[in-house]
């Protein structure tokens, strides 16, 4: 079965490890990149205890740096010629780079996330600018 960690020849950031990836589904997707403001607006925040409502989980990568792990996700690194597209489909997906809202779960405290509140296993979403944790 193919799974994110196939493309870790791209980079060994995608190696398995720890850290959760899931990916906004695609009828949340236009939801998702208004950012957390606007999700807190119209009460579309995703729920933390069901992800899976508003998003498919893509695998588990081992980075501990959240600028290197949305760095990774970018499709032009991950999939330069179009390598993850039949792997997208098959999740259900329609975006192959990390975007706005799309979340990351981590057992450890991300090395460069300086927010207040961070507690082990709870989502932390792609903000318009920078990070957010759900509630």
């Amino acid at each position: 079965m193919t799974t994110l960690n196939n493309f870790s020849k791209r980079s060994s950031l995608l190696n398995p490890g720890p850290v959760q990836v899931w990916y906004s589904k695609p009828e949340c997707f236009r939801n998702m990149v208004m950012g957390y403001n606007w999700l807190r607006e119209t009460n579309n925040i995703p729920d933390s205890k069901n992800l899976r409502k508003t998003h498919i989980y893509i695998g588990n990568i081992g980075i501990a740096n959240v600028d290197a792990l949305f760095n990774t996700l970018q499709g032009d690194l991950w999939s330069p010629n179009g390598e993850a597209n039949g792997f997208i489909k098959m999740m259900g997906l329609d975006h192959t780079s990390m975007s706005i809202g799309d979340l990351f779960v981590s057992p450890v405290e991300p090395n460069d996330f300086a927010v207040a509140g961070w507690t082990p296993n709870v989502p932390i979403m792609v903000n318009n600018v920078g990070w957010r944790i759900l509630p």
